[in-house]
């Protein structure tokens, strides 16, 4: 196979442009064929961008199910400033911050087990990390 020219690859980018551009129009009106294409097409790109910020496979598969789902509901507010990938992968990026934000202020806890430690002081904007050290609770 020989390799793709400059040219070669600008013209492939453009026609993904203009075909992610039509999926987007397309989401817009709940075409649901779009929204299979599109998970297709994007689906392991934002899983592996998900699961490098999460660090947990369950939590990223059910992550990237909501991203799709973010995209399907919000399609009408693309304003085509980026490329869709873009697009979604910021969509990403908010879903995993804020899940690994209420992930680490939830306390450690076992499958059906009281939380195995405790912090006191709360989180705030000007102190993200308040617990320089966790109180472990008895049992």
């Amino acid at each position: 196979m020989t390799p793709m020219t400059p040219a070669a690859a600008g013209a492939a980018g453009k026609a993904q442009d203009a075909s992610d551009r039509e999926l987007v129009a397309r989401l817009a009106v709940k075409d649901a064929t779009a929204l299979r294409v599109l998970f297709a097409r994007h689906q392991a790109r934002v899983f592996r961008f998900i699961l490098r910020l999460v660090r947990n496979e369950a939590v990223a598969d059910e992550l990237t199910n909501e991203v799709f789902l973010a995209t399907w509901r919000n399609a009408g507010k693309f304003e085509g400033r980026a490329s869709l990938s873009s697009w979604i992968l910021s969509i990403a990026q908010t879903l995993g911050s804020s899940t690994n934000q209420r992930r680490l202020s939830e306390p450690m806890r076992l499958p059906g087990q009281a939380p195995l430690w405790s912090c006191a002081a709360t989180r705030t904007r000007s102190n993200p990390h308040p617990c320089s050290s966790w109180t472990a609770l008895d049992a």
